[in-house]
């Protein structure tokens, strides 16, 4: 039935949000996307690390958290200590020097859950607002159509339009 579609839609939503949502809009991972070579050599300029929050932070976990020293830019680099005072000390891999920062816990935004080469450039294209922009309007338009299908056979309610498909953006229609 309907409902239970739109339940199971719902719930499927719910779960993909509670997995993967970004923590910019309250959901648990932070999506970074690097453009540097200090993670080097596993990790290269245009890959995407995933980073979940945790209750734990460990010495060589590699993790991410805004750095104020440096303008508030998100720096993904690896524990190399933990201070007595519970104040992380950070290092990228291929840096010879420690980061200047020195984040407490509530200030680590996660540590890397997914590691996805190449990623990044995706995710940057993906997140471009007129793609989004396109995306959305694709998504309205899909739902509108899905709506039109639901009329049942035999109605006897006036023929609405039904989009049969969207091409660059312009609605192709036919009568019921």
């Amino acid at each position: 039935t309907r409902t239970a579609k739109a339940a199971a839609i719902g719930v499927a939503a719910l779960a993909l949000w509670l997995l993967a949502g970004p923590s910019a809009l309250g959901g648990p991972v932070t999506y970074v996307s690097t453009y540097g070579t200090s993670m080097s050599p596993r990790v290269q300029p245009g890959d995407l690390v995933i980073a979940r929050a945790t209750r734990e932070y460990r010495v060589g976990d590699a993790a991410v958290y805004r750095s104020e020293k440096l303008g508030g830019i998100v720096v993904f680099h690896r524990i190399v200590d933990v201070s007595p005072d519970a104040r992380y000390t950070f290092k990228g891999d291929a840096n010879g020097w420690l980061d200047p920062d020195q984040p407490t816990i509530d200030q680590i935004n996660g540590r890397e859950w997914l590691h996805i080469p190449g990623g990044g450039v995706w995710l940057q294209r993906i997140a471009n607002p007129v793609n989004l922009a396109v995306a959305a309007f694709l998504l309205v338009a899909a739902i509108f159509a899905a709506d039109a299908d639901t009329i049942t056979a035999g109605s006897t309610a006036r023929a609405r339009p039904r989009v049969l498909s969207v091409v660059c953006g312009f609605p192709f229609a036919k009568a019921l």
